[in-house]
């Protein structure tokens, strides 16, 4: 292609886009980089139809090559570089008459940068070595597109490995993106933080949690967040027979601790009834956690509460059996609830923002009930393989009755 015949003072052109596409193109095929260097955005205020300037965008822009001349740094002490070489290769168009571009100043030769151009890195990639021309590594030539980064955000939300996506980027897209790059990426689509507002506007909007909290009389400062869905409601209405209650630590970086309510199902697996962060384990704190949980999931009428707290919650230690672990449907340690704590934690990363730590429960969440719901289909697709007489007892009890229950009953 000849450039002189391509771009010459005078050539006009129809719209922005229309310059973009062909001064693009030339570029991509002949390894050239121009960047803006100066321009003049076309505005309402001088009233100017907003076609024109959907169409034009700018008054004039100067392109100057990325390899050009040096603005002036200040710089005495300070060790800096500078990708500016002084080439003097540049194009102006000018907007004339509001009706199309024209090319008004150019200079087409390139000086002092002829390395750009050169095939001087060997990469290796997939364990074969690629030749990349140093003009593939300017930033400019790797730039991204929404939709590319869009796309890499997702993955890096997954905890992708980011050297394996930079390799990904390099054999798909055919990008050299450096790690700094994915670093930034990662934590745009990571970024979040610790606003009272923010995570409760989250937690509401989001999820549609109910949600409560709790301050400090004096400071009003947040000392509890509770919150649950209608769906660990129902859970717990289902199963309200024993609550396994513990927190843990270092998931936010405002030091909060989560406190997880959880209930085991008819098939002996936990499922999330309710939760809090706390800021502190003072007694004030836990008890309005825990009296915010039973006022969420009463299941009682308030008049039978009153009789029970008359007559019989004075005089518990006569008639309850728990501290002999009678009445725990087989349970002896919290460690259905540590399980749950450690798969969190494979979610959750240590010293998340408040919000991050939210959705990422969710995101476990949403997979822990989808978990459950396989093994519990599961069991009630498939019966044992077992020989009974018509009237054997256990018979009935493996058919009415979950495996889990079932094998409680025996």
């Amino acid at each position: 292609m000849d450039i002189e015949k391509v771009f010459y003072v005078g050539r006009q052109f129809g719209s922005y886009q229309a310059w973009q596409e062909i001064f693009e193109d030339y570029n991509k095929k002949n390894n050239q980089v121009f960047t803006i260097w100066d321009c003049h955005l076309l505005n309402e205020s001088s009233n100017i139809d907003q076609s024109i300037i959907d169409t034009f965008k700018y008054s004039y822009v100067k392109f100057k090559c990325k390899f050009g001349p040096s603005r002036g740094s200040q710089a005495t002490q300070r060790q800096t570089s500078t990708c500016k070489m002084n080439c003097p290769s540049y194009f102006l168009i000018s907007l004339k008459n509001f009706r199309y571009f024209e090319i008004t100043g150019l200079h087409l030769e390139h000086k002092y940068h002829e390395e750009s151009k050169l095939v001087r890195l060997h990469l290796v990639v997939l364990f074969r070595t690629v030749q990349c021309r140093f003009y593939e590594c300017i930033p400019e030539v790797n730039k991204l597109t929404k939709e590319e980064e869009i796309m890499i955000g997702k993955m890096l939300k997954l905890n992708a490995d980011k050297k394996q996506v930079q390799v990904m980027i390099q054999k798909e897209l055919r990008k050299i993106v450096p790690l700094k790059k994915l670093h930034n990426i990662n934590s745009q689509v990571n970024s979040g933080n610790n606003d009272l507002e923010a995570v409760v506007q989250l937690l509401r909007d989001s999820y549609r949690a109910d949600v409560h909290i709790y301050k400090d009389n004096e400071t009003s400062t947040c000392k509890g967040i509770f919150f649950s869905t209608e769906e660990m409601r129902s859970d717990f209405k289902k199963w309200p027979e024993i609550v396994f209650l513990d927190g843990t630590y270092k998931l936010t970086n405002n030091d909060m601790t989560l406190m997880i309510f959880l209930v085991e199902d008819g098939t002996g697996r936990g499922e999330v009834a309710g939760l809090a962060f706390l800021s502190t384990e003072e007694r004030d704190v836990l008890e309005w956690m825990l009296n915010t949980f039973k006022k969420l999931n009463l299941t009682v009428s308030l008049k039978f509460i009153k009789y029970f707290d008359t007559n019989w919650h004075n005089i518990r230690e006569d008639w309850c059996m728990y501290s002999v672990l009678k009445n725990s449907l087989g349970n002896t340690t919290n460690n259905r609830l540590e399980s749950v704590n450690g798969k969190i934690k494979q979610v959750i990363k240590k010293n998340s923002s408040m919000t991050i730590a939210i959705k990422n429960f969710f995101i476990w969440y949403a997979s822990h009930k989808t978990t459950n719901l396989l093994r519990t289909a599961g069991q009630f697709l498939k019966k044992p393989n077992l020989q009974f007489d018509p009237d054997d007892a256990e018979k009935k009890y493996i058919e009415t009755l979950s495996q889990y229950a079932s094998a409680k009953s025996k």
